[in-house]
């Protein structure tokens, strides 16, 4: 069994800040139709309109960012804020309704949800 000591802490942090920046990187490189056909299938799925669930999502985003941070410094709050803004992320995606990944996209937010 690994033990978790600071050193394996931090790596495991830099895979996460990996998978963050991967989830991004591939969300650009996404094929044009597969984007079109999953706007027309999943459009007025959610619950919430549109703009208010791009501020959500940035907000979110800006949370993770200064949480991973706070976590990485070793930060007593870093711990809760890392968790908190998770559980968040987790009800924001059971409200912003159907979504549909390629398989790439997939794996990768996948890995990094078993990061976090």
């Amino acid at each position: 069994m690994i033990e978790i000591n600071e050193v394996n802490f931090k790596r495991l942090m830099n895979l996460w800040w990996l998978s963050l920046v991967l989830v991004f990187v591939s969300a650009f490189l996404e094929d044009q139709q597969l984007v079109y056909a999953a706007e027309a299938i999943v459009e007025g799925s959610g619950l919430l309109s549109e703009d208010v669930l791009v501020n959500l999502a940035l907000i979110t985003v800006i949370g993770m960012v200064a949480s991973g941070v706070m976590l990485h410094r070793l930060k007593l709050i870093g711990r809760s804020s890392f968790l908190a803004i998770h559980v968040v992320a987790i009800v924001f995606t059971g409200l912003s309704g159907y979504e549909l990944l390629s398989p790439f996209l997939d794996a990768i937010e996948g890995i990094n949800i078993m990061l976090g």
